[in-house]
């Protein structure tokens, strides 16, 4: 689509500059999208292995867990999951990566630290699934972090890639055929002024 500018040779310049810059433009555009795809790929790539790792933690406690639950009283081990409280509290912090704004979880342990259950009414299996529990949640949160980053980068690359289509489609376009119609404009007044000089000159030597 042809830009509504007039047809003169100042317009025809600022147009040339402002196509140099677009052209420019695109290129940077193209070369940072490339970039963000190959870090996504790289984290995508980390997001599968975590995710794994952390499924496999996961199924390890759920199976210890039942281990030492079946090693307990059933009166006692109700009580302990009515009762229990975990050490940590989740919080979370905005850091940047990539000019990117990313959420990252974190927990904290109260103070005192342990777990709030009797470890004389429950048996050391039990202890172990805590401590597991507490390894989880870290994986977890970890993964939360990866999986974050995922989505601010999909969504960079996303916007990247309309300015990359909107250069490249629109903008570019329209000034090259905007530059060829003024172009083709001042030639066709070049040539009018060149007929009617010689004209004025055939005149005058008569």
């Amino acid at each position: 689509m042809r830009l509504k500018v007039s047809p003169n040779r100042m317009s025809l310049l600022a147009l040339r500059k402002r196509i140099a810059l677009a052209v420019r433009g695109h290129k940077l555009l193209q070369d940072k999208q490339t970039q963000l795809m190959k870090i996504l790929r790289e984290i995508v790539d980390k997001v599968k292995e975590s995710r794994r790792h952390t499924e496999t933690l996961f199924v390890e406690l759920l199976e210890r867990f039942a281990f030492a639950s079946g090693r307990m009283n059933q009166e006692t081990l109700e009580v302990f999951l009515a009762s229990f409280k975990a050490p940590y509290a989740i919080a979370y912090e905005t850091r940047k990566f990539l000019h990117l704004q990313i959420k990252q979880p974190s927990y904290t342990r109260h103070a005192g630290t342990n777990a709030d259950y009797s470890v004389l009414e429950t048996t050391a299996d039990l202890d172990s699934v805590v401590a597991g529990a507490e390894e989880l949640l870290a994986h977890m949160l970890d993964l939360a972090t990866l999986e974050e980053t995922v989505d601010a980068l999909s969504f960079e690359i996303q916007k990247t890639r309309r300015r990359v289509n909107a250069l490249e489609y629109i903008l570019v376009p329209s000034l090259e055929e905007t530059i060829s119609f003024i172009t083709m404009r001042l030639e066709e007044l070049e040539r009018q002024d060149l007929t009617r000089l010689m004209r004025v000159k055939e005149i005058l030597k008569k």
